[in-house]
């Protein structure tokens, strides 16, 4: 659960390696920012939902690049 604006970063993630996170916000509101190495759909990384709900985001590395995608609004 959120408790301020935060910002991620990867470091040590294995070629081939999959990263699940459930992020749950606040009636706070708060922002998270991700590396800007990782590539999302649309190429823009996605806002967190506002409110008391949970994102689940899903990151893979290839080796070269890490893919993010996100469910929102649970």
């Amino acid at each position: 659960t959120l408790a301020a604006n935060t910002t991620f970063t990867f470091s040590n993630q294995a070629s081939g390696q999959t990263i699940v996170v459930r992020l749950t916000n606040t009636v706070g509101n708060f922002t998270v920012t991700w590396p800007v190495a990782v590539k999302w759909v649309g190429g823009t990384p996605p806002v967190m939902t506002i409110g008391a709900f949970s994102d689940v985001y899903t990151f893979i590395n290839d080796g070269t690049n890490i893919y993010g995608a996100v469910v929102q609004g649970f």
